[in-house]
């Protein structure tokens, strides 16, 4: 049986490294961040879904990353842009 340092080192060799991701995917995941760490702190409020007005579990839908607070509301049967 091969220790674990050889299975790690293994591993690493195969799966790319976390700086290797796109900078369109660290920016969606600072958004997301940001919005967690405002609904957190009060600078921000979960609104009812701008479709239907559904309450309950309602996301926040990014247009633009770079403005990681202009989010829309969504419920998930209009998540993707269904009406």
């Amino acid at each position: 049986m091969r220790s674990s340092h050889a299975r790690r080192r293994r591993w690493r060799t195969l799966l790319p490294p976390i700086n290797d991701r796109r900078p369109r995917d660290l920016d969606r995941a600072r958004a997301i961040q940001a919005v967690a760490v405002a609904l957190r702190d009060g600078r921000l409020e979960k609104l009812p879904c701008e479709v239907c007005q559904a309450v309950e579990g309602v996301e926040a839908v990014h247009d633009d990353p770079a403005a990681p607070l202009d989010v829309r509301w969504r419920c998930p049967a209009h998540m993707q842009g269904r009406p």
